[in-house]
């Protein structure tokens, strides 16, 4: 997708910034040499339009002098203010008017004669005493309508700093800048003092990912985090806390956002027990939480108000939206409970597992075979995949169990606990990545409903871990963020159409960075626009409770 922007609107934005700060005499130079003129009045626009609809000419004109305005405009509203007057009863200036301004002496006169003269006849007849109908007030309105819309030229304050702070915003998403650098806007260069290199056990910097810790936010002693999510858009971080407090941060500064009014007044969204689980909807207006006393309470995430709650007979595991109407709470009794937002009522329950529900994935299958992408997109089935701790992975299909995948099929120990699952979809082929109390990873391949691909045992046990681009990252249990680049492995020439077996892990080559805690209990993130990956590690160290937020990006 490209943009284009006319080179008049980037000279506008610089007069109207040259006006702001007074420079007068650079503001005429820029003028007169790009033919590109500021028609902004010397008073704010909505004092303009309040004279307007007053009929305040005396004070109106002198500020309408100083604007380039449109012939027809200026015609109009010379017409009116004469015809105004003359049904006031002021006949003499209204004859004053039309025969010695220059909008209707000159330029209506000699454009438009005819139209001259019946506004001549009409002040006439007006003061030999006839009638005539004229709405003034619906006439004032139109033409500040028009004054509005199509003759000036008013910027917001602050308009092109505001834009250039916006770039480097969404330069900083992208993983181009970080934070604490002193930036060079004319050479776009940068600079961070004192800063340090991350660890990493590769040579090859294409085939890496490198990251820094750009906040800290630190609990109130005795304080424990049980979860933690960004908002879909990548803008709030949101703590819950073990004593029930749901708070929103600023993750760039490590401050409570003071734009959600429900923050200021200290109406905190809040639970009567631990909270065990968040999710946001899809269009991030909805946050779903969960609490150990079976509590599940849907909330305007904006207002901080209580939309749906719902009791459970057992404490929820995890949470997840789908299409913004319905709610998928996985609970410790092993049963997945399909919950309707406007019903208030559980619609469906899924049974099969044995222990607490650790993780719910929504996905479409497409591994159909078919090529034409709208005969495949019809034909797709929606698919519920769940992770327990009884050691498998369930794929749903309705209200139906159609695939048990376990220890003995995966290649892990039956009796460790599924954390979660990862979905990556690359070739027409959905593989999905799974993360288990062990200290490795699998990639199961949906097609051939087969290991793809094991990790190398890693040095503790596997918490929980996220893709973004081709890579895999995994933080672990004594405090160590590994990523690694992954891509699926390609489809054999024979006519089998096997699987190589070639490993799709380049475990050789990955990144390992120690993130300073140790007994880590979550690791949540999200990928936003496409490039930069937002990631949030809690733990415990020496009983003091802490959020870490980093940002990665590919070195390049």
């Amino acid at each position: 997708m490209s943009i284009s922007i006319a080179a008049s609107d980037v000279v506008l934005l610089i007069l109207a910034f040259l006006k702001e700060n007074g420079l007068t005499e650079s503001l005429k130079a820029l003028e007169n040499e790009t033919g590109v003129f500021y028609n902004a009045p010397q008073v704010p626009s909505s004092q303009l339009v309040s004279l307007l609809l007053q009929g305040d000419w005396e004070n109106l004109l002198p500020l309408l002098s100083g604007l380039e305005l449109d012939a027809s405009f200026l015609i109009d509203l010379f017409e009116h203010i004469a015809l105004e007057l003359a049904l006031g009863g002021d006949y003499a200036s209204s004859k004053v008017l039309v025969e010695r301004s220059f909008a209707l002496e000159n330029r209506l006169k000699n454009t438009d004669p005819e139209r001259y003269r019946r506004l001549q006849r009409t002040i006439e007849s007006l003061e030999s005493g006839d009638s005539f109908s004229y709405n003034i007030s619906e006439r004032r309105q139109q033409l500040s309508r028009r004054l509005l819309e199509e003759e000036i030229t008013e910027i917001p304050c602050g308009q092109l700093l505001g834009l250039i702070g916006q770039a480097l915003k969404y330069q900083y998403l992208q993983g181009w800048i970080s934070p604490g650098i002193e930036l060079d806007l004319f050479r776009s260069t940068t600079s961070t003092p004192g800063a340090q290199s991350s660890s990493r056990l590769t040579k090859k910097s294409a085939d890496t990912c490198h990251w820094d810790c750009i906040q800290r936010i630190e609990m109130e002693s005795g304080t424990n985090i049980p979860c933690a999510i960004f908002s879909k858009n990548g803008d709030c971080f949101v703590t819950a806390s073990g004593d029930g407090f749901i708070e929103v941060w600023d993750y760039l500064s490590g401050k409570l956002r003071l734009d959600f009014s429900y923050q200021v007044t200290e109406e905190f969204m809040m639970h009567e027990a631990s909270i065990s689980c968040l999710d946001f909807s899809e269009n991030g207006q909805m946050l779903a939480s969960g609490s150990v006393d079976g509590q599940v309470i849907v909330w305007n995430f904006r207002r901080g108000k209580i939309l749906r709650r719902f009791t459970l007979s057992c404490p929820p595991c995890c949470l997840c939206f789908h299409q913004g109407a319905q709610l998928l709470v996985g609970c410790s009794d092993g049963v997945i409970r399909w919950l309707g937002l406007k019903s208030g009522r559980i619609l469906k329950e899924y049974v099969g597992h044995t222990s607490f529900v650790n993780h719910i994935l929504l996905y479409w299958d497409e591994n159909s075979g078919e090529i034409n992408e709208d005969v495949k997109k019809k034909n797709r089935t929606e698919m519920m995949a769940s992770a327990s701790s009884d050691g498998t992975i369930r794929i749903w299909q309705g209200q139906h169990s159609v695939q048990v995948i376990d220890g003995h099929r995966g290649g892990w120990n039956p009796t460790w606990s599924i954390q979660m699952l990862v979905p990556v979809f690359h070739d027409n082929r959905w593989w999905l990545i799974i993360f288990c109390a062990s200290n490795r990873i699998v990639v199961w391949n949906r097609l051939e409903e087969s290991v793809g691909d094991i990790s190398p045992e890693l040095d503790s046990c596997v918490v929980s871990a996220v893709t973004s681009f081709h890579f895999i990252h995994v933080v672990t249990e004594n405090g160590y963020l590994y990523s690694v680049r992954w891509k699926p492995p390609l489809l054999s020439q024979d006519s089998t159409s096997r699987l190589e077996s070639k490993k799709s892990g380049d475990w050789e080559n990955m990144t390992k960075t120690k993130l300073e805690m140790s007994n880590v209990a979550r690791f949540i993130s999200i990928p936003y626009l496409n490039e930069t990956l937002l990631l949030h590690v809690q733990y415990f160290q020496e009983n003091w409770p802490r959020s870490c937020v980093g940002s990665n990006r590919p070195t390049k």
